[in-house]
């Protein structure tokens, strides 16, 4: 049957349908609906006799059994592929009628099927009106009716989706992917929250005693095992359904057993079959969870016990478990995507009951964790492409020539790479990696495939005469086994991102071998591969010491000499695991060994880190076991000092007394404890194979680090004094200051753990290139790398987060002379983005879509790095004046902080006497030129006002909220010397003549308060004029508001730093570097007189032009 003779055909079966729906019904509607209209209508889709089976046989749970009308074949004797349901032509709402009835087929069939291939797709028809179904789905997916037959480009996909003859190209599984995948991300998103608040309180129930930790860690392993076995189930690894049927069986036979017994049996199963440490002993092994808190998970359709839908509240409604997702249809981006959301969530307790922390701050979170595809693929290729596309074209060259063992050296030579993403999250670059790696090689291997079938096809395969075999072409074997083991490392804080992201490599293996592990096989072993050793199962690679836990930035000061010995053994180990020609019993007998001493090191050099994160308590304790006194704060910050090598030693303490010091601290178990809970990773330590004492200099680390670091505020972050900030003060020294953001000292560290010559390439909030906080890095990165590229986007929004955002690629090596960094501003994104998401990642882009700068290296240093094409016309206006904040105009202030704004702020006139009141002004009411008054006041108490001056009613109202202002943060930190009624930062010299301007803005906003009785909040900064400056107030307002500075500003690569698209910071380090032109005597200059006079009017017009409109 033809598409051509399907149209031909369709028109009289619905003439006929039409005729038959007029005629009274039948005796036998449904059988009549069948051989009338069904029949011939499958006949034209290819289903002749041969092909379809009539009343197929579906086992109930009761033992009963139930049919379907047909089963549709691919080809004579094959496993069917669909399962159609028939219903009477003249039956109205076939759906609503038989829901039930179809769900049921469903669900009995999914318990049925075993280890066979399932039939996935069912059809319900009464010719009238058509609904489609995958097994896992609870409604049709695509749904048609006789009258959409009618139109021919209708017809025409349906032929091309359910013909027997296009069913080996998958059309229909096409369209369903395509269908499920809108909305799909946000759905298992959600899921994946619910499953895991299910398992954590179920946890919870059994076990009261455990931390929320715990808690965590134990309900992350069983939700990613559950994962995997669904998985494994998807790509024919194990059987279908196979937890669903487990519990079906454990109900029929073992009820008096606990399901969690025999679920962990199903676990060792998995183990033995795959030898994942993800089934590893641990913590969920010694936990025994409610059946009806697992129910939820595992089975098709589960209907929800009391307390467990009292866990999940109003997600009830549409509840799916793993069994209504269909894994096959899930694509990896979807997959890596909803990780990498689900990990910004954070589990949190009240009252016994977990939840999901659902706030601001997580949804942020969760827009800042995801890296989307199209950028990850970007900083792949553009680390990766350079090094590996070259060589595979060498390589294939090779094989043209006949250098075949040279050709397959040269490919090999890929494999050589190290690559690892210092914070990988659920694994997003490391798959980009692997899938771009993977390409390449099959690339190569595809050429070795063609040459040697041409020489098969010229019988050129010998020497007929000596009988000698000629070399042929070798493909590269498993490389998606060794670009795992060999190729790709990752490190996270998190456990829960490690876990997931060794989840996201398996789930990539398992799509790029279906069908490979868990078969039982025998493996040749030995370097020649000559013998073979009887395996029961082929295993997944271990991953453990590939993907480790732990924090990239904090590491052992400790001299690793003292620890030779071990990490060589280690490295030893570590090549053995990884060695694919070993047994899968010998390779994971050395990950084991490995990890083991691997964590006997971590733990004997970890204790050198107790000076940094040993609390005041165990230094304390230690002080006095050694002298039998109490450290006050002063003594203690001191010997703090010292321990750090940041000071002297201490008065009164003799050297054999801080040698003790040092050694009792680092010997006491609770300061050890202290400084493993920040999970301190020492990259010697951690990967000893890379990292290889035996090993050159040069050849020690990775050749590419790739990645999305965090970015926060390490004050903010860590609170000010906190041990973290000083060990990154010790330890990044030459980029360390005060309120810097973590991602400088990623990449700081990423060029410690680079070979020389290795490449980073990063996406990286683009604050570094211009903020103030980032002269260390500008200047490390000018003088120590070479920076190959940065592409700019301006403040588009790549991330949902809305932070401005760039990427950074740098080669670890000093520049060489007259070095040009290539830097692409991207003006149009839309036109980017499809560019980025192309099949050529590292394409030119449009001319119209980027302005394209070249700057010299050399050029750049510490300050602010000006990567614009305006460069010269900025240097114009540069030279035509005086710094703002060099000149003799005033100083910059920033607005009051209140310390607690709801008490502080308020419609607070009348209510009070204004002698205690000052206007406020917030950001949005500033415009130039003037400014729109506002409803609310701020209570100006400052630190000279006592409490007997202030007005009964200030008193009471201050009484009032008493509490709330003892508890401030600030006031209670010990460096605030005031009293809990006065404001935190009162700003006293902020009420005299001065220009105000918002420290956020989408554009130069200044405006003047001449007679100096407007106040702000910190959202907003001032020029205080100064009195003995000639240069009128007026006059330096009107040039900050004038479209000079505002270009110079706002500009291509321009003082003002882009936060978000088209919004900057105008801090006051950054409107000081506004140029203005000075004027030996002002009062008499024509060009000053003008601007100030015309500075002037303009306030004027703006205060007229708001009373009309107030009036």
């Amino acid at each position: 049957m033809s598409l051509q003779r399907f149209l031909h055909r369709l028109p009289s079966l619905i003439e006929r349908a039409q005729g038959m729906f007029r005629e009274t019904c039948p005796g036998k509607p449904e059988e009549n609906t069948k051989a009338d209209l069904l029949n011939p209508f499958l006949e034209a889709l290819g289903y002749g006799s041969g092909y379809r089976t009539l009343e197929g046989s579906i086992k109930s749970l009761q033992g009963t059994t139930t049919w379907v009308d047909y089963f549709l074949l691919p080809d004579d004797h094959q496993h069917p592929v669909i399962m159609v349901e028939a219903k009477s032509l003249w039956e109205r709402d076939i759906w609503e009628k038989n829901k039930q009835q179809v769900l049921d087929y469903l669900r009995d069939y999914k318990y049925m099927i075993g280890s066979d291939e399932p039939v996935f797709w069912l059809v319900l028809s009464n010719f009238r009106k058509w609904y489609l179904l995958r097994l896992e789905d609870r409604e049709p997916f695509w749904s048609f009716t006789m009258e959409d037959l009618a139109q021919p480009a209708f017809a025409t996909e349906l032929y091309e989706r359910l013909a027997r003859e296009n069913l080996p190209r998958n059309r229909l599984q096409e369209f369903y992917t395509e269908c499920q995948r809108e909305g799909l991300g946000a759905r298992f998103l959600t899921d994946l929250k619910i499953w895991r608040v299910i398992l954590a309180n179920g946890i919870r129930r059994n076990y009261p005693q455990l931390s929320l930790t715990e808690i965590k860690e134990a309900s992350q392993t069983l939700l990613n095992r559950l994962l995997l076995i669904r998985l494994l189930e998807a790509y024919g690894q194990e059987s279908f359904y196979s937890l669903a049927r487990l519990y079906d069986y454990w109900q029929t036979m073992f009820k008096n057993k606990p399901f969690a017994e025999v679920l962990q049996d199903k676990f060792r199963d998995t183990w033995a079959s795959y030898n994942t440490e993800l089934f590893s002993e641990s913590l969920i092994d010694q936990l025994e969870i409610p059946a009806e808190y697992l129910e939820p998970l595992i089975l098709p359709d589960p209907v929800l016990q009391a307390p467990v839908a009292h866990t999940i509240g109003g997600a009830m409604f549409g509840y799916r478990s793993i069994y209504n997702y269909d894994f096959t249809t899930i694509t990896q981006d979807v997959l890596g995507t909803v990780y990498e959301q689900f990990l910004a969530h954070e589990l949190r307790e009240e009252r016994g009951m977990i939840s999901v922390l659902e706030n601001k701050q997580t949804r942020k979170r969760e827009g800042v964790y995801y890296t989307p595809e199209y950028i990850v693929r970007r900083i792949v290729h553009q680390a990766l492409e350079p090094q590996v596309r070259p060589k595979i074209d060498r390589a294939i060259d090779l094989l043209a020539e006949g250098e075949f063992e040279s050709a397959y050296q040269e490919a090999k030579g890929v494999l050589q790479l190290r690559i690892v993403d210092p914070a990988c999250g659920s694994g997003s670059f490391l798959l980009g990696a692997f899938d771009y790696l993977l390409s390449e090689i099959y690339r190569y291997n595809k050429a070795a495939k063609s040459v040697s079938r041409e020489r098969a096809a010229n019988n050129d395969l010998g020497d007929l005469l000596t009988n000698q075999e000629r070399p042929k072409p070798r493909e590269i074997e498993e490389p998606e086994e060794q670009l795992l083991v060999h190729v790709l490392h990752g490190v996270d804080l998190d456990p829960q991102a490690v876990s997931l992201a060794k989840l996201s490599l398996w789930t990539r293996l398992l799509r790029a071998k279906p069908d490979h592990y868990g078969a039982p096989q025998s493996k040749p072993t030995g370097k020649n591969r000559s013998s073979t050793e009887p395996e029961f199962y082929v295993h997944l690679p271990a991953l453990t010491l590939n993907i480790r836990c732990g924090n990239s930035l904090i590491h052992s000061p400790a001299s690793l000499s003292r620890v030779s010995s071990q990490l060589k053994r280690a490295a030893e180990l570590a090549q053995r695991a990884k060695d694919l020609s070993l047994g899968n019993k010998e390779r994971a007998a050395s990950a084991t060994e490995a990890e083991a001493l691997l964590k006997r090191v971590e733990k004997e050099v970890a204790p050198y880190l107790t000076p940094y994160f040993a609390s005041d308590e165990s230094l304390r304790s230690v002080v006095k076991s050694i002298r039998g006194e109490q450290l006050d704060e002063e003594d203690l910050k001191a010997l703090r000092g010292y321990l750090l090598q940041s000071r002297q030693a201490p008065p009164g303490w003799s050297e054999a007394e801080l040698t003790r010091l040092r050694t009792e601290l680092m010997s006491l178990e609770t300061a050890q404890g202290e400084v493993l809970v920040k999970r301190p990773f020492t990259w010697q330590v951690e990967f000893p194979d890379l990292f290889d004492f035996a090993l050159p200099e040069e050849l020690r680390g990775f050749d590419v680090v790739v990645g999305n670091p965090p970015y926060f505020n390490v004050d903010a972050t860590f609170g000010k004094g906190a041990p973290e900030l000083a060990w990154l003060r010790s330890s990044y020294p030459e980029i360390y200051t005060d309120k810097t953001d973590i991602l400088f000292y990623f990449v700081r560290r990423a060029t410690q753990i680079l070979r020389s010559g290795g490449e980073l390439a990063f996406i990286v909030s683009r604050a570094f290139i211009q903020g103030d906080k980032a002269k260390g890095l500008r200047g490390f990165l000018a003088k120590n790398t070479t920076l190959l590229g940065i592409l700019d986007f301006l403040g588009h929004k790549v991330f949902n987060a809305g932070i401005a955002t760039c990427i950074l690629h740098a080669r670890n090596a000093p520049p060489p002379a007259g070095h040009q960094l290539e830097i692409d501003n991207v003006l149009n994104f839309d036109q980017v983005r499809k560019v980025l998401e192309s099949k050529e990642p590292l394409a030119a882009f449009p001319g119209i879509a980027v302005t394209h700068v070249n700057i010299g290296q050399d050029s750049l240093g510490e300050e602010r790095w000006s990567l614009s094409p305006y460069s010269t016309i900025f240097v114009i206006i540069d030279s035509s004046g005086k710094k703002l904040k060099r000149g003799e105009f005033g100083r910059f202030l920033k607005g009051i902080d209140t310390g607690l704004d709801e008490v502080f702020e308020g419609k607070f006139r009348g209510k009070f006497p204004d002698e205690w009141l000052r206007v406020r002004v917030p950001n949005s009411h500033i415009h130039k030129f003037g400014w729109q008054p506002s409803e609310t006041q701020i209570l100006y108490i400052r630190h000279s006002d006592n409490w007997d001056s202030l007005t009964l009613s200030v008193q009471q109202y201050l009484n009032h909220h008493k509490a709330q202002l003892e508890g401030r943060l600030v006031y209670q930190h010990p460096s605030s010397h005031y009293e809990w009624w006065q404001l935190h930062r009162p700003r006293l010299s902020l009420f005299s003549p001065k220009i105000f301007f918002p420290r956020r803005s989408s554009s130069n906003r200044f405006a003047v308060d001449e007679a100096g009785d407007i106040g702000f909040k910190s959202d907003v900064a001032a020029l205080l004029k100064d009195p003995h400056d000639a240069h009128d107030i007026y006059y330096l307002c009107a040039l900050l508001n004038s479209k000079v500075l505002e270009f110079r500003y706002r500009a291509m690569g321009g003082l003002g730093k882009l936060t978000g698209q088209g919004m900057f910071e105008y801090f006051e380090n950054q409107v000081g570097d506004l140029p203005i032109p000075m004027f030996d005597d002002p009062e008499h200059n024509p060009d000053h007189r003008r601007l100030s006079e015309l500075g002037k009017e303009a306030h004027q017009l703006f205060k007229e032009r708001y009373q009309v409109v107030e009036a």
